[in-house]
């Protein structure tokens, strides 16, 4: 997925998220065209990995890049 891809996406009213595993795990959401904010930080990748399944069945528009 692209800028233009991204900027699509946001004003059709998505949420982009990125998963980041290290150094500690967890969820950035897209702030801006190049800037990125973490929307979550876990203690465990499995407790992000659950985090992850519960947005992906109950948020149908916040979407993993």
């Amino acid at each position: 997925m692209n800028k233009e891809d991204r900027n699509k996406l946001v004003k059709a009213g998505f949420t982009i998220l990125r998963v980041y595993e290290a150094p500690s795990p967890c969820i950035k959401e897209m702030t801006g065209e190049h800037s990125w904010a973490i929307k979550e930080k876990f203690d465990t990748k499995a407790a992000m990995n659950r985090a992850i399944n519960n947005i992906n069945e109950h948020e149908p528009k916040m979407i993993f890049e």
